[in-house]
């Protein structure tokens, strides 16, 4: 079973991360930066995860031993009762994507069906069936009956290579979901750029050439309209846009209004990383 990252120790699995690379000539000052070029995430992401403040995934952990030449379970082991992962199929209506799954525990009969919007901590996001020796991972609201393994985590893989990575603007102005879809789009593949208010992201709109974006609908007292307008109206008009939209608080004409108009997609908070990807390359793929 995948231990629950609300129970382990970030600040003791850091600290071994700290003291790996503290024996192999990496002082404090200089993890950060080399965490972040090993990793290929931000500066800020790495300098959290160092500290404690951010998780981390198996793979990190065991590319970080691997690149030091330390066996993988010097840093593994600080991940208690973590489980392989296994490959399996999410399905997103009538799409499947071949994804890596860490499949836990059965799910509890008061948490099977319980839709998105009320979830809590104990209810998991994703479900998975297995099939004929095979894994299917299901939105928990949309999973089929059957025997439901809760998924503790779910990893697509976008194939790009370096010189054909997406560049993409990730803006919202809550600044703990703009680093997570940035640092889950980096882990990706992807070139994920944050901006953290509506001004600096159309700066840098006329500096950078973007392959896609994710804008929050809500940026401070304005609305994401003018963005959508002036990528529209850019050198690369077809570009993918997705609306990231608060339930409820959000007017329904207005959103309604850029996806007639403009063709952009949206996907409600909380963000389901894996499927926000998905839509993303199926996006990119049509452009």
């Amino acid at each position: 079973m995948q231990p629950d990252k609300q129970s382990i120790d970030w600040t003791s699995v850091a600290n071994q991360v700290r003291d790996l690379m503290l024996r192999h000539g990496v002082g404090k000052r200089a993890q950060a930066a080399a965490l972040s070029k090993l990793l290929g995430i931000s500066f800020s992401a790495a300098s959290r995860k160092m500290k404690g403040q951010l998780p981390w995934t198996l793979s990190q952990l065991k590319e970080v031993a691997d690149h030091y030449g330390e066996p993988s379970p010097v840093l593994l082991d600080s991940m208690p009762h973590a489980s392989a992962p296994h490959t399996a199929t999410l399905i997103v209506g009538a799409r499947r994507y071949t994804c890596q799954a860490w499949i836990g525990e059965a799910v509890s009969p008061h948490q099977a069906g319980r839709r998105s919007a009320s979830r809590d901590q104990a209810s998991p996001e994703f479900v998975a069936l297995e099939h004929a020796g095979g894994w299917s991972v299901y939105d928990i609201a949309d999973a089929p009956m059957g025997r439901r393994f809760v998924v503790d985590k779910v990893v697509l893989h976008s194939h790009c290579s370096e010189a054909d990575r997406l560049v993409v603007a990730v803006v919202d102005d809550a600044r703990a979901v703009t680093d997570s879809v940035c640092e889950y789009l980096t882990d990706m593949g992807c070139e994920a750029l944050p901006y953290y208010d509506r001004s600096e992201f159309l700066r840098a709109l006329d500096q950078i050439e973007f392959d896609a974006f994710i804008l929050d609908w809500s940026l401070g007292a304005d609305t994401a309209a003018e963005a959508i307008a002036r990528i529209r109206a850019s050198d690369n008009p077809n570009a993918p846009i997705i609306l990231l939209t608060g339930r409820g608080r959000e007017s329904e004409s207005d959103i309604a209004q850029m996806v007639d108009r403009f063709g952009v997609l949206y996907a409600e908070k909380p963000v389901k990383l894996a499927i926000l990807l998905a839509q993303l390359m199926q996006a990119c793929q049509r452009a």
